[in-house]
C-alpha cells in the first residue's frame, strides 16, 4: 500500500549511542529497513571516539536519508567513558540538527515504558517485545555467550528508540 501524495511516511534513524558499539536501526513507517551495530575502533583518545562516531552517524545520514534522528540520551554515570558517551550524545545531535533533520532525544525510561508499558522494563523484555514485532531480531536475542548478548543489546536499544519515535508522531 502506497501513501496518498499529501502523507510523508516518516523514515527513522535511531540511535544507541557508545563509545565502543553503536546500536543503529532505521525505520520507515512500520517497517525496519535496516539494523545493526556499528563498533568505533579507534578508542584512542576521547576525540578520536567522537570523531569516528560522528563520522558513523554522517554516513548512515547520506545512506539513508532520514527525516528524523532519535538518539537515546545517554546520561552520566560513574564510569571513565561516561562524559565521552555524554559528548557523543551531543555530537550527533548537533550533526543531526546542523543537517536539516528533525532530532529527538529520548531518555531510557521513557524508551522502556513506550516499547513495554513500564519504564522499569529489562532490556531483555524490551527485547522481547520487539522480536515479536519484528520476527527477523529473534535470531539475536538468544545468544550462547554473555559477550554476543550484549554486543547485540546495542541494536535491539536501538530499535527500542525507533519505536520510541515513532510513537510520539
Amino acid at each position: 500500500m502506497y501513501p496518498s501524495n499529501n502523507t510523508t511516511i516518516r523514515k527513522i534513524l535511531a540511535i544507541d549511542p557508545g563509545t565502543r558499539e553503536m546500536g543503529v536501526a532505521v525505520l520507515v513507517g512500520n517497517e525496519l529497513e535496516h539494523y545493526g551495530v556499528k563498533t568505533i575502533t579507534d578508542r584512542k583518545t576521547p576525540s578520536s571516539i567522537l570523531l569516528q562516531g560522528s563520522q558513523i552517524i554522517y554516513r548512515l545520514i547520506g545512506l539513508h536519508k532520514p527525516n528524523m534522528l532519535a538518539i537515546e540520551r545517554p546520561f552520566m554515570g560513574y564510569g571513565n567513558r561516561s562524559a565521552t558517551l555524554v559528548a557523543l550524545g551531543r555530537e550527533i545531535t548537533k550533526l543531526g540538527r546542523g543537517i536539516g533533520l528533525e532530532v529527538k532525544e529520548i531518555s531510557p525510561k521513557t524508551v522502556k515504558k513506550a516499547v513495554a508499558g513500564s519504564g522499569s522494563a529489562t532490556k531483555r523484555d524490551v527485547a522481547k517485545i520487539l522480536c515479536s514485532t519484528f520476527p527477523e531480531l529473534r535470531i539475536h536475542l538468544e545468544q550462547t555467550h554473555k559477550y554476543k548478548e550484549h554486543y547485540w543489546s546495542n541494536m535491539f536499544d536501538a530499535v527500542a528508540v525507533a519505536v520510541a519515535a515513532k510513537g510520539g508522531d
